[in-house]
């Protein structure tokens, strides 16, 4: 096997990532998997992944159980239902209206490399992973949704919100002992921006200004160790380091033409985890129970207060940090045929005190449930199919300035995944 022309197919593909699409809040605005097996696992890998897109997204030890050299690629249809309502005294009759924002495309690409009679295992992947996205006309004459009315008339005039975050991974894992394996992977991510109106600056007497998408690139690394007591049973650790991005550098455009310039700061929250694996080889049964943080209360863009400073900008999203746990079971039904179903629930980073500065971004999602199957079609390719469920979900709060308001947010997901994996 060239060796060379699949890493440099795998970093050509890299530039699908320089641009990643809108996703939707998951966990938080985290998605919870990568890949189509792992997603229909619910993301629960880190004590045992059992493929290796689960194991570069959340514990890069477990790439030690690759037992071959392997390419995978899946692609993910993310459709969103999100909502919000709002109504208030002396502010407008109740309304609510639908996102325009329907869908995305979520790619996944991996490769990994086990050397003959090494114990080291090496592995490249590309993973959207982040982002949010709604779309909301301006509110028109008739139609009352008073926090959509234009700007200067006690509302925001028409939101857009469209935020994207890739990263490609490179990691290595060696396997210290037979029972033990450590990893590390530096992580090179990409994300883009644009959010309109943008209430994160000084408005002018015009209202707050909208910008064009603008791009930021950031570093992180994350490191992870498994251990395997026996065939049955396995534990793993894993951290991901806060990644810090650049800047997002935006020249804002008012509704009356004027223009300022001004930077934007928003990171990825490091992340957390822990994990237990169970596989009881003669059932063909394998359970995996995953238990993570993600520090969104110390992260820059996400932990600043959600209120409006002494200039009339909003200060930040103002999230919690989130809590998640995460079911996945996978069951070998015949020699070509596995099932998997998976279930995970968060706690929800935003709240009755902060879901009206969180419009662009609405992250309440909490339930959420996937099922999915693996077809080996021949000896060296497998057919991955899914499908998640994001249980619909809702939190009202009220507009800071308007005692009496209500603003509701109101969000459901779905997606269905397709995917291959090669064997070399």
């Amino acid at each position: 096997m060239n060796i060379g022309r699949w890493c440099s197919g795998l970093l050509l593909t890299a530039a699908l990532f320089l641009a990643p699409g809108t996703l939707h809040a998951q966990v938080g605005h985290v998605i919870e998997g990568a890949g189509v097996i792992n997603r229909s696992m619910e993301g629960a890998a880190t004590g045992n992944p059992i493929d290796m897109c689960g194991a570069l997204y959340w514990n890069v030890a477990g790439l030690t159980q690759v037992k071959h050299s392997m390419f995978c690629m899946g692609t993910e249809f993310f459709m969103p239902s999100v909502n919000m309502s709002s109504s208030g005294p002396g502010w407008g009759p109740n309304g609510n209206q639908d996102s325009d924002m329907t869908h995305s495309i979520i790619p996944t690409i991996g490769f990994t490399y086990k050397p003959k009679d090494s114990l080291w295992t090496f592995g490249v992947g590309m993973q959207s992973i982040a982002g949010f996205g709604v779309e909301y006309e301006r509110v028109k004459p008739g139609n009352p949704n008073p926090i959509f009315y234009p700007q200067g008339s006690g509302g925001f005039g028409g939101v857009k919100s469209s935020y994207g975050l890739g990263q490609m991974v490179a990691g290595a894992a060696y396997k210290m002992t037979p029972h033990l394996s450590l990893g590390i992977a530096p992580v090179l991510a990409f994300s883009r921006l644009e959010v309109d109106p943008f209430p994160g600056t000084r408005p002018n007497a015009s209202g707050y200004p909208d910008v064009d998408k603008e791009t930021a690139y950031g570093v992180g690394l994350e490191v992870g160790a498994l251990y395997r007591f026996n065939p049955t049973w396995s534990v793993g650790v894993s951290h991901r380091s806060e990644v810090d991005f650049s800047s997002f550098d935006f020249t804002g455009t008012y509704p009356d033409g004027a223009s300022r310039d001004f930077s934007f700061d928003l990171n990825l929250p490091s992340i957390s985890s822990v994990g237990v694996g169970y596989v009881a080889t003669d059932l063909g049964l394998t359970i995996n129970l995953d238990l993570r943080y993600l520090d969104y209360s110390h992260t820059q863009g996400f932990e600043e207060d959600a209120e409006f400073g002494p200039n009339g900008a909003v200060k930040g999203f103002g999230w919690d940090s989130v809590w998640q746990i995460a079911l996945g079971t996978q069951y070998k039904l015949s020699k070509c045929l596995t099932l998997r179903a998976g279930y995970s629930w968060n706690t929800c980073p935003i709240d009755s005190d902060t879901i009206f500065y969180n419009i662009q971004a609405p992250a309440i999602i909490q339930h959420h449930a996937a099922i999915g199957f693996s077809y080996q079609v021949t000896e060296r390719l497998m057919l991955n199919v899914a499908y998640a469920h994001g249980f619909r979900n809702h939190v009202e709060g009220q507009h800071p300035g308007i005692p009496g308001s209500k603003v509701e947010a109101d969000m459901s997901t779905d997606s269905l995944m397709l995917g291959i994996g090669l064997l070399f």
